[in-house]
């Protein structure tokens, strides 16, 4: 996992944590349950463990996690801490940093594609400074600059992999024009479930009341 855009659905997620040694870096709005299960086996290994997710009652019926996974997590002991309506998402995960862009179960597809672009060792030691504040003491700030003066030989490294990435891409995003004729299929399925939805009113919880798609 070295490529600059990555496609990181819950098995390659779950391999990122496992393969942890020393620390692992989390913000995303909340824990499924098989993140869980990696997040509490890394446990045993080591304790320096953190977690940022949105424990508002939105991000659960939304189909971004479950209490559950949030209660094993505090039950044995990892630090998780909340941070309402944030959609800044990544992973650090010892030297391997990802910004990702988790979707909603409730709509997203079994296919993931492309979700991550890798994240430079100064990025990484930025945020887990903004994220996690409360564990700036003294003893964590010189752990920090340490780490800081070790992520400038990282950089080398990073930057070299960078340029190798640019005149050789391990991965290309694909683009193409849009497809007319798909795309007028869309905007007809889209006004068939506003039809649907509209001639339904009447029986719609407040929140689908709300939802209204555009022609």
């Amino acid at each position: 996992m070295d490529r600059f855009i990555e496609r990181l659905d819950s098995t390659i997620f779950g391999r990122l944590i496992n393969d942890a040694t020393n620390k692992i870096f989390i913000s995303i709005p909340n824990v499924h349950p098989e993140v869980a299960k990696e997040l509490l086996e890394a446990k045993q290994r080591f304790s320096n463990i953190k977690i940022v997710v949105d424990c508002s009652e939105n991000s659960f019926r939304n189909g971004y996690g479950d209490a559950e996974s949030i209660e094993s997590l505090k039950a044995a002991g990892i630090d998780i801490f909340e941070s309402q309506k944030n959609r800044v998402s990544f992973i650090i995960c010892d030297e391997k940093g990802y910004f990702i862009f988790p979707e909603s179960r409730i709509f997203a597809h079994d296919d993931v594609g492309n979700n991550a672009v890798k994240m430079d060792p100064i990025t990484q030691l930025h945020l887990i400074s903004y994220f996690f504040s409360s564990e700036n003491t003294t003893e964590i700030k010189e752990q920090i600059q340490k780490e800081l003066s070790e992520s400038s030989k990282n950089i080398v490294k990073y930057l070299d992999e960078t340029i190798n990435d640019i005149e050789n891409p391990q991965t290309q995003v694909p683009i193409e024009p849009i497809n007319k004729e798909k795309f007028m299929q869309v905007r007809e399925n889209l006004k068939k479930i506003r039809r649907f939805i509209l001639s339904c009113r009447g029986t719609l919880t407040p929140t689908l009341r709300k939802f209204n798609l555009q022609n």
